[in-house]
């Protein structure tokens, strides 16, 4: 019997509504499944009174809906497979999609085990477990504990409104600021530009904001950085240099240190912002949100992790990662931020659009919320940093910026100035 046979079960609308986010979650579902899944709602969606789809139906809505799709031989490969699945025993159906479903499971666990043995994962062990942890929470659901319905709205329209409009939190620079509003919870974002422009300093800008205000406001919330490029000692550093507005250079020196050590303990940032090195799988970056539920997480290389599904092209694997990065986002009601590369064509570029991402043109875009690009020029003042907010589902814009590379530091225009100020007099913090 053919793995397909278990989206028979499916073209019910309960038993889709049931098990739709079940599958979903599984581990580097195939992509053709995914089309599957997806063509299945948006016809629900559409027809609201349909209480079940016939493979013909299904055809027909798919490819009215996606006229031009690649992968459309592989595609029709799945309905004639769901054709010759001939089923009509609704139990042998609902069994064979509980086999389908714990298959993806046990590849997943093996793979990761193949991982460990081979000495390619530090977190083999952890990543099993958490699958483990996951399969159990699904066989509640299999085992016929109603799901919730999620999608019904109880909220009050005058809180949605204060949380459209006041809640979040604010941004490091007011032209960001006035571009977006306040940085929302359950969202997806991207930050990219080219190396030593300064992507990684405005994600820290970005963490070292939010964390005051959680400060300000007595805030129980946590901000997570992780990183899978740069020794995450050296992000601290470069967080420590942000908040102390002092270099490198000066906080080597013994007096300096201890006092911005002294000053880190007393406000007790350990509490708010929580560093991790070495996150290079999407169940490692699973497992942390899952354990510190943080305000904001920021994945420094977000397009470098790795998922389970290894036989997928890559711009498939970075679709699969940013459509989990978006699910990971909502599930744990946080502002999931990535930071990734811009291609060399964005070299002494000021606005970059999303054509200059380093990575999928269309995989990456399609399911963010907001990105923002940085641009530099070597002929600009070397302080100057062009801010293009390249997809955003409210207002677009550009602005210019300075940005301190010794202290970490993005300033608005004009406070940037002053900053030069009081460097040249020797006025910095620490």
């Amino acid at each position: 019997m053919k793995e397909v046979a278990a989206f028979k079960a499916l073209l019910d609308r309960n038993q889709f509504v049931q098990y739709r986010q079940i599958f979903l979650g599984l581990p580097d579902i195939q992509v053709e499944h995914k089309y599957i899944l997806k063509t299945l709602g948006n016809y629900y969606d559409e027809f609201p009174e349909a209480d079940r789809i016939s493979v013909d139906e299904l055809q027909t809505y798919f490819e009215a809906v996606n006229p031009s799709i690649k992968n459309a031989e592989m595609i029709k490969r799945v309905f004639e497979d769901l054709r010759s699945a001939d089923l009509t025993n609704v139990e042998l159906l609902n069994k064979v999609l509980h086999l389908y479903i714990r298959k993806y499971y046990c590849g997943a666990i093996m793979q990761a085990a193949v991982d460990g043995s081979d000495g390619q994962s530090d977190t083999a062990i952890e990543d099993i477990q958490d699958m483990i942890e996951k399969y159990k929470e699904v066989a509640i659901t299999l085992s016929g504990t109603e799901v919730e319905d999620t999608e019904v709205c109880t909220v009050p329209m005058r809180e949605i409104l204060e949380d459209v409009i006041t809640g979040g939190y604010e941004w490091p620079i007011t032209a960001v600021q006035d571009i977006f509003g306040n940085l929302k919870r359950s969202t997806l974002g991207h930050i990219f530009a080219r190396p030593n422009v300064g992507k990684s300093s405005f994600a820290i800008n970005i963490a070292w904001t939010v964390v005051r205000q959680l400060m300000q406001q007595n805030e129980d919330g946590v901000v997570l950085y992780m990183n899978n490029e740069e020794a995450i000692k050296l992000m601290r550093l470069r967080m420590l240099c942000c908040i102390t507005q002092a270099p490198a250079t000066r906080l080597i020196k013994e007096s300096v240190m201890a006092r911005a050590e002294q000053l880190w303990k007393q406000q007790n940032w350990d509490r708010y912002i929580k560093f991790i090195g070495g996150v290079s799988h999407i169940a490692t970056v699973e497992r942390h949100l899952s354990r510190y539920r943080p305000v904001v997480a920021i994945i420094d290389q977000g397009p470098k992790v790795s998922i389970y599904n290894r036989d997928v092209t890559e711009v498939q694997r970075l679709q699969i990662l940013y459509n989990q990065y978006r699910e990971m986002a909502k599930r744990y009601d946080t502002a999931l931020i990535t930071v990734g590369q811009a291609s060399s064509e964005a070299e002494n570029k000021q606005y970059l659009s999303l054509n200059y991402l380093d990575s999928s043109k269309v995989g990456i875009p399609g399911e963010l919320d907001w990105a923002i690009a940085i641009g530099a020029r070597d002929y600009d003042a070397p302080q100057l940093r062009y801010i293009n907010v390249a997809k955003n589902k409210g207002r677009m814009g550009r602005s210019r910026c300075n940005f301190e590379d010794d202290i970490c530091r993005y300033y608005d225009l004009k406070d940037g100035s002053q900053r030069q100020k009081e460097k040249a007099n020797g006025k910095t913090k620490a």
